[in-house]
């Protein structure tokens, strides 16, 4: 089992930097991954293979049987949204290519001064590094290659088209300990790549929103896919693999918020005659928000996009605290009727010990 997780790891780095980077492996600072059909049909393929090699890999003891089911559920989960095409041109406002880019440079070591010549690129990309202008971002196209739609099935878009243009990296160039020989570099990299996004919102708004879906809906289908995917958070990123990095919490919302509050979206289900009748949308959700929310437009129109950019994303917070605290009861139902004492310390640090799999596989194993 562990060669097989482990062969399964250097697979997925090699074709992901960046999954290199969140974990703090070495290797392939200067390229991004293959966000086009290509890239995402080479990661199924190592999917595939990973599965048939679990496959022919029996758990040798309870040790063995829960990474062997996490892994194949997931594994089995990714395979199904890629053969519907639910992973190509993935695009929201949280968690998508276009945040995976911009996050990396997050988690990028910035100790050393050849840290920072790492992140940055002088002179267009002539000099080594991971290139802060993403390949394509030139023509305003970045990762452009997995946009668009897939046969059969049309391009959600909800939500407004918003072109509104921001520094990007402003923590990289703009903050204290960057060496003041490369702060050049680094201003002239950071700008290109901004004006690189900005175009990229030109693109979704004048070719992307003309072919998308006139229904906010994605169906109950997808929706159900999704919700299986979510596992609750906002914008985490874990410690790197030998936790020389801890794990950090950062607010992925408008500047100045510090709350974060979430509500039910509904997605193709009845809304009420006040709200317009019909099914709910996005143009019926936003009076709705205004009138029974009391936060900032700003902040709501960021929830708005982002709930129903992220099928089951909104629902995934309260739906985990429920399944957990179900968890919790039947552990302690368990407990009882063998006759000992609940304790509530012992049952968190034995489902800590399970690791990050799915509420389903957490209760198969705290209950075995």
């Amino acid at each position: 089992m562990d060669a097989v997780a482990d062969a399964h790891l250097e697979a997925v780095v090699a074709l992901s930097p960046t999954t290199a980077t969140y974990l703090g492996l070495p290797g392939g600072e200067d390229r991004f991954d293959d966000f086009s059909a290509d890239g995402l049909q080479a990661m199924d393929a190592v999917a595939g293979a990973t599965l048939r090699a679990l496959a022919g890999v029996p758990p040798v003891d309870d040790v063995d049987e829960v990474p062997v089911e996490a892994l194949t559920e997931r594994l089995t989960l990714e395979r199904e949204l890629h053969r519907r095409g639910y992973d190509l041109g993935l695009l929201n406002v949280i968690e998508s290519p276009l945040q995976q880019i911009r996050m990396t440079f997050d988690l990028m070591a910035t100790e050393t001064d050849d840290d920072w010549a790492t992140i940055a690129t002088p002179d267009g990309g002539r000099a080594r590094g991971r290139r802060l202008l993403p390949p394509g971002a030139a023509r305003g196209q970045p990762y452009r290659p997995g946009l668009g739609p897939t046969p059969g099935r049309g391009v959600h878009h909800p939500g407004s088209h918003d072109r509104r243009r921001g520094r990007l990296l402003p923590d990289l160039t703009e903050g204290s300990g960057r060496p003041t020989a490369l702060s050049g570099d680094l201003e002239r990299a950071a700008e290109a790549a901004s004006q690189a996004y900005g175009k990229l919102a030109d693109v979704m708004a004048d070719e992307l929103a003309p072919v998308s879906c006139a229904e906010d809906a994605v169906g109950r289908d997808e929706y159900a896919l999704w919700s299986r995917l979510h596992d609750g958070g906002i914008y985490y990123t874990g410690p790197s693999d030998d936790s020389s990095r801890p794990g950090r919490r950062w607010w992925a919302v408008p500047e100045g918020v510090s709350t974060l509050n979430t509500w039910r979206v509904h997605l193709g289900l009845p809304a009420p005659q006040q709200w317009g009748g019909g099914t709910w949308t996005a143009a019926k959700a936003w009076p709705f928000l205004l009138a029974n929310a009391q936060m900032e437009e700003e902040f709501l129109a960021f929830e708005l996009d982002c709930n129903l950019g992220w099928p089951g994303q909104a629902p995934s917070y309260k739906i985990g605290e429920r399944l957990w605290h179900r968890r919790r009861d039947d552990y302690a139902a368990q407990v009882r009727a063998a006759g000992e004492e609940f304790d509530l310390a012992a049952f968190h640090r034995r489902a800590l010990d399970v690791g990050s799999v799915g509420l389903d596989m957490l209760r198969r194993s705290l209950l075995r």
